[in-house]
């Protein structure tokens, strides 16, 4: 499994999935063992994307600048990243490569992952005129897990805990 979060440039008014860019992809690389999810080691990352399209207000302040430290998504780190094919390049073999057979099925799970982050990423797959489908496919993903869908599903007792 595959857990994973993209930051994108928002929306702004008239927008499509085409305006939007990809400034950060991360992930988590789990493996069911056990009984249990377990980290797969060295399966952990985190890219700054080079992105041509303009924040919002909203994502600029709230979420690109609001965190410390090294992976804050200053203009000057973004204009230093390296592109979404270079960056989804690299994704692609680190994922492969964690496999303990190369047929081994990949699912994407995140939160908000299917209504958005997954809609995006594949946008901009496109736009970037990469082979979104024969990427996805060759790496064996079988679907996308929101966690989102499944939190809205739980008793609202349960919902509670998670805020």
């Amino acid at each position: 499994m595959l857990c994973w979060d993209l930051e994108h440039t928002g929306c702004h008014r008239g927008d499509t999935y085409l305006d939007v860019d990809i400034f950060e992809l991360g992930a988590h690389l789990l493996r069911w063992a056990g009984g249990k999810l377990e980290p797969v080691e060295g399966g952990r990352f985190d890219y700054l994307v080079r992105c041509t399209k303009p924040m919002t207000d909203y994502v600029r302040e709230n979420i690109a600048l609001d965190r410390p430290g090294p992976k804050r998504a200053t203009a000057e780190r973004l204009e230093a990243a390296r592109t979404l094919p270079a960056v989804l390049a690299e994704w692609a073999s680190r994922v492969q490569a964690s496999k303990r057979k190369a047929d081994e099925p990949v699912v994407l799970a995140g939160h908000n992952a299917f209504s958005v982050d997954w809609k995006i990423m594949y946008w901009c797959m496109i736009k970037a005129e990469m082979d979104a489908y024969g990427m996805l496919s060759g790496l064996g993903v079988l679907g996308v897990l929101d966690t989102l869908v499944l939190a809205k599903h739980l008793p609202e007792a349960e919902r509670e805990k998670l805020s």
